[in-house]
């Protein structure tokens, strides 16, 4: 037909209009405008039903179960919206939801294909048995991907209030292991148990797991031992644990290995003991790329030097290493030093290194030269954070609980640039404290490091702002200096503290200096000149 003779009649902008309307709807409303306006159903659905939740399940099942329609022409819509469902996340159907999925899955056609049949992905989070029930009936071989996210420690999981969810748990895991064989990314956080609920067996049928998620205290230890055996599996993350007094006997499993461990192995997430984390190294034989390692337990000096040990062995491949260490006690000192941790050095392939030493109450020597040490030894090294346990803020009546460097004035701004301009492929250093005061040598030894940079500490010791701005002006005009917790992502408040209205006050100079030189050099007018954000608040940090 010829549009410009026979334009669209205007009934059909109606969709078009309604179309737009959904898109800047929110999923909860395009869910309950599915439930209301028929008509709209499916290009209301179509826009979030690729991902669902209890409520979207919910919508689902009221297609059959609350309309007056002929039964084939619900099993049809029903069928239809079912079929763009690609991902779940269930926690807990309400009861008239668990109540219309067992009419809908008793009275509907075809009951040998699966209830989603495009579903890759199925998480559930039950909070009581018949949830996890529920989940079941949504499985088929398909799936990719599946959660089950169920923690509950062994002495709660074995008492009378526990025992309901024993039927439904072996329930799951079998269909786990019997139905499920192309699964690619499996997280499963059973409840703990003393013999463990994961056996060897449960692995076999799995061709290309590669991801696998779960609390180390669930697996028997020939479920390990099924587990290393995997030989499609890449990520292995044992960083939830919900017993810590549950262990398997790793010399059992060393002994009982009699082929090479997870052999295919390249990145490894740990939150155990010591001794579970130096059994589940010592069996790994694949090529490690990514290890992230923490020891919450008190450790001794003897254990960290296995530790370090067993991570170098990895030194080949290894190209991201991030270690935190809890509690370590030395020996026969009252202080730690990078140097119980230098053999770490050996995995020159490293291109982040993340380390916290803590040792509360005691004192950590690092210097200006460990830096350097680490910088030469690790070319590709682009990331760096060395922690350790801060000096406390001692009032007039405490005392000082310990903490801190050995020397403050050992970690300077003047050494980081000194080696930034060394080791041009660093570009973020994080460390505990920094001493930015001894930077009145003369700065003709150092080249300028042109490279955007990224320095940032927990605290650091100022004495004057306004000559760590002209340094970094005049040496590392693109380094921007900030104060962060490890793991934070924002910058401290300006009036948290003096230490961070000092740093804000050196990167407000420096915004100022940048401004100078660019009107120096350019023939902007002043008036369309815009002030750096980091520099409005000026006159507020010099009150």
């Amino acid at each position: 037909m010829d549009e410009a003779n026979h334009p669209m009649h205007h009934v059909w902008t109606v969709l078009e209009l309604v179309h737009c309307i959904f898109a800047y709807l929110q999923p909860e409303d395009l869910v309950s405008m599915a439930c209301t306006a028929r008509a709209f159903r499916l290009p209301a659905l179509s826009h979030v039903w690729d991902e669902v939740d209890d409520d979207g399940i919910s919508a689902l099942l009221q297609i059959a179960t609350d309309s007056g329609e002929l039964m084939h022409v619900r099993w049809s819509r029903l069928e239809e919206y079912a079929g763009l469902i690609k991902r779940a996340i269930l926690n807990s159907l309400p009861k008239r939801a668990r109540e219309k999925l067992n009419r809908v899955l008793a009275m509907r056609p075809r009951r040998h294909q699966p209830m989603l049949p495009q579903l890759q992905s199925l998480h559930s989070h039950p909070t009581e048995p018949t949830d996890l029930l529920c989940t079941l009936h949504f499985m088929h071989e398909k799936l990719e991907r599946f959660h089950l996210y169920l923690p509950m420690p062994a002495d709660l999981f074995e008492n009378p209030s526990g025992t309901e969810w024993h039927e439904p748990i072996q329930a799951a895991l079998f269909r786990i292991e019997t139905e499920l064989p192309n699964l690619k990314h499996l997280k499963l956080i059973p409840p703990s148990t003393d013999l463990g609920l994961i056996s060897k067996s449960f692995f076999s049928n799995f061709t290309q797991l590669a991801t696998y998620i779960g609390n180390y205290d669930a697996l028997t230890v020939d479920g390990i031992l099924g587990l290393a055996q995997l030989s499609t599996l890449r990520v292995l993350d044992f960083t939830i644990s919900l017993d810590t007094s549950l262990r398997s006997s790793f010399v059992d499993i060393r002994n009982d290995l009699d082929v090479p461990g997870f052999s295919t192995l390249e990145d490894l997430q740990l939150v155990q003991n010591i001794d579970v984390t130096l059994g589940i190294l010592e069996i790994i034989q694949g090529p490690l790329r990514n290890l992230h390692c923490t020891i919450p337990q008190r450790m001794s000096t003897e254990d960290l030097q296995q530790l370090v040990k067993a991570i170098a062995s990895f030194h080949a491949t290894l190209t991201s290493l991030d270690i935190s260490l809890f509690d370590v006690i030395p020996v026969d000192t009252d202080s730690g030093k990078w140097q119980d941790l230098v053999e770490l050095l050996r995995c020159q392939k490293l291109t982040y290194l993340g380390v916290v030493y803590d040792m509360p109450g005691r004192l950590f020597e690092f210097t200006d030269a460990d830096l350097f040490t680490i910088a030469s030894k690790l070319p590709d090294l682009r990331e760096l954070w060395i922690c350790w346990t801060p000096r406390p803020e001692v009032k007039a009546d405490e005392e000082d609980m310990g903490g801190g460097l050995l020397d403050e004035s050992a970690v300077t701004l003047w050494g980081l640039a000194q080696m930034l301009q060394q080791h041009p492929m660093l570009d973020r250093i994080h460390l505990t404290s920094i001493n930015t005061s001894d930077i009145h040598r003369a700065a003709s030894t150092i080249e300028k490091v042109t490279r955007n940079v990224t320095i940032s500490a927990q605290s650091m010791l100022v004495s004057s702002p306004s000559t760590v701005a002209l340094f970094l002006d005049g040496w590392l005009p693109h380094c921007h200096l900030r104060l962060m917790e490890p793991g934070d992502n924002d910058d401290w408040d300006v009036q948290t503290s003096d230490n961070s209205r000092q740093v804000t006050l050196i990167m407000a100079l420096v915004e100022l200096l940048r401004c100078h030189a660019h009107l120096a050099t350019s023939s902007i007018d002043f008036r369309d000149l815009k002030i750096p954000e980091a520099a409005m608040n000026l006159g507020t940090l010099l009150e």
